[in-house]
């Protein structure tokens, strides 16, 4: 199925400790640590890919004979959101009950039990945490790829016109973001395809920690959407084309507005963010 391009990622929090337990053509099993650190799932706003560290990981620390690790996610127009682990010869093992957070870090990239004597690529049955796709055109106030600056400027005009002006502090913000058609699987966990594919699962993950010890409460976020026929990340102009460090849900209660789009369903509903805001880095 085509969906419109763009997912939201909230910033995941490894902590020290985290590993899992390989076997390979190469030999093992064999302790293959992390290293404890923020990371989206895929690189933004200038913090590393959490898939990427792991297929690193792998490869430098249990390698097979022949061939090599490759960990990755379901994106794009039909994206799933589903992580998918390879090594890409011979049979291979995963046991991730090894370490205090391994069976965190199944349950984040969507995987159910351990990986036994399995070949070729194996794909998560649910989707992984910590990712959103809306499924719908996201709208907002102002050009989406800027990343607008708001400051605590203050001038004083003296009865002659002169003009002082001090600046202390600068923040970057985008004010409405909405999504005006998302399908109820997309919106409601009961109701999802996957897994974990909702926004009430993004929520409860991410910005509440209802559902991983792996996000802090109020998770920074990356936005991604669908302009000029290719995937970009809102507030692109912020960081060299990298994208702001994360936007976060200025909220001091989760009362983002879900309604129905119309008396006779509950098939399409509109979602409204009224703030995002971020840091300008040093």
């Amino acid at each position: 199925m085509t969906i419109a391009l763009g997912r939201w990622e909230a910033l995941i929090t490894i902590p020290s400790s985290t590993s899992i337990t390989v076997t390979n053509s190469g030999g093992g099993p064999t302790v293959v640590s992390l290293t404890p650190g923020d990371y989206f799932l895929t690189s933004a706003g200038g913090y590393s890919s959490l898939l990427a560290h792991i297929q690193a990981r792998l490869i430098a620390v249990r390698p097979p004979a022949s061939g090599t690790w490759v960990v990755s996610m379901s994106t794009g127009t039909s994206g799933t959101g589903q992580v998918t682990i390879n090594c890409t010869s011979g049979t291979w093992s995963i046991d991730w009950t090894t370490s205090t957070f391994g069976p965190s870090l199944r349950d984040l990239l969507g995987f159910a039990a351990n990986l036994v004597g399995v070949s070729g690529a194996q794909t998560g049955p649910a989707q992984a945490k910590g990712v959103w796709f809306p499924n719908c055109t996201l709208n907002l106030d102002g050009h989406p790829l800027m990343a607008p600056k708001l400051t605590d400027r203050r001038a004083s005009e003296s009865p002659t016109g002169y003009t002082t002006t001090l600046v202390g502090t600068m923040k970057i913000k985008h004010r409405n973001l909405r999504y005006t058609l998302v399908p109820e699987d997309r919106f409601r966990e009961a109701s999802a395809v996957l897994a974990n594919a909702s926004w009430e699962k993004f929520l409860d993950d991410t910005q509440l920690r209802q559902g991983s010890n792996l996000f802090k409460p109020g998770a920074p976020v990356q936005i991604y959407m669908g302009y000029g026929g290719t995937e970009q990340l809102v507030g692109k102009d912020g960081q060299s084309g990298n994208g702001v460090p994360g936007w976060n849900l200025n909220m001091n209660e989760l009362s983002t507005v879900m309604a129905r789009r119309d008396n006779d369903t509950t098939a399409l509903w509109r979602i409204d963010v009224a703030e995002l805001t971020a840091y300008i880095p040093d």
